[in-house]
């Protein structure tokens, strides 16, 4: 059996958008949310919420997203760990020291061997996370590193977002090594994005790009220190 993973999510569906295959394939698993606390009060609804459903009175959709979550969790046997960071969308400030500082607490909690991160592509606060896990790759040297391509972000631009990021990492003097994307689990990931009924009604359901992008050929890179750097 595969060894379980850390896999780090900047929302509540990008760790399984992302690398459900991925999640499936290491049971128990753990994905550290970093984005998941609930509205202040009085927040009026965001046009986000009002497109995945969840614009009514009464409604906190990271409450109703959290439970998604769980639920997506489990259909591919891994576990969440959420970091009630709040968006941006709601008023949050979300500083790349504040997140790599929870993380770190992340990684002294738990014992997965590989950190699995997101390439951090076009969405700011993916962009955040990503640099956030980038301060903790480089004082890290315990554990394997791997990154994940951004779904649907990857796709942007004809895929312009991924090339420069996979660039960059290159220029910090890291190698990137492509890693097998078997699609044995894909029944398991698709069961999962079943649970995300308000982020799939906001991407315009299935068929429509973003959702389509998720059943594709997950990309995810072995991150390595480049010999003589």
């Amino acid at each position: 059996m595969s060894p379980p993973l850390l896999v780090v999510s900047p929302h509540l569906d990008d760790a399984v958008l992302s690398a459900g295959g991925l999640l499936a394939g290491h049971p128990g698993s753990v994905v550290a949310t970093v984005l998941t606390a609930s509205r202040p009060p009085g927040t009026a609804p965001t046009d986000w919420d009002r497109a995945s459903g969840l614009g009514g009175p009464g409604i906190d959709p990271p409450t109703v997203r959290r439970a998604e979550d769980r639920a997506a969790l489990q259909a591919v046997r891994a576990t969440p760990y959420w970091l009630d960071v709040l968006e941006e969308q709601y008023g949050g400030t979300v500083e790349v020291q504040t997140v790599a500082d929870l993380l770190a607490d992340v990684l002294e909690a738990h014992s997965a061997s590989a950190v699995v991160m997101p390439l951090g592509l076009w969405h700011h606060e993916h962009q955040v996370v990503h640099l956030a896990c980038r301060r903790l790759l480089g004082v890290d040297a315990t554990r394997s590193w791997f990154a994940y391509a951004d779904v649907p972000y990857r796709r942007l631009d004809g895929g312009r977002h991924l090339e420069a990021r996979l660039l960059d990492l290159r220029q910090q003097g890291l190698r990137l090594i492509p890693q097998a994307a078997p699609r044995e689990h894909l029944a398991q990931k698709q069961l999962a994005l079943g649970h995300y009924r308000s982020q799939l009604r906001a991407l315009g359901g299935p068929g429509k790009p973003g959702w389509r992008d998720a059943l594709e050929p997950e990309q995810w890179w072995r991150l390595e220190r480049a010999t003589g750097v």
